[in-house]
């Protein structure tokens, strides 16, 4: 069974505002042995090695904040092309936040599930 036969479990989609939609679908087999520690593990790594900050004034950085500051980091190049890096984002994202449909807004700093 190729992709086009299998049932898509998730959309992962990053906007970076007007004509820059970058969409990831995750099918079964993309998320297969993965689990929640290591998503949140490679989520904080590439928060640290990317040297972003906290957006709560109190230090407090909650998961939409790190999958907004490391979005942001990156830039939209960074998921202009099918990538590893795009679509380890995407596989642990889809993790990480366990609903089948994501929508990361940098423009509008918004995560919606």
């Amino acid at each position: 069974m190729d992709n086009r036969e299998k049932k898509i479990l998730y959309h992962i989609n990053v906007t970076f505002g007007r004509d820059r939609d970058y969409e990831f679908r995750l099918h079964e087999s993309d998320t297969a042995g993965v689990e929640r520690d290591e998503a949140q593990r490679w989520f904080d790594e590439q928060y640290v090695s990317l040297g972003c900050e906290p957006i709560n004034p109190m230090g407090k950085v909650l998961l939409s904040d790190k999958l907004l500051s490391v979005a942001r980091a990156v830039g939209a190049e960074a998921f202009s092309k099918d990538t590893d890096w795009f679509r380890s984002f995407a596989r642990y994202a889809a993790v990480l936040v366990g609903k089948p449909n994501v929508t990361i807004n940098v423009q509008d700093n918004s995560v919606g599930f």
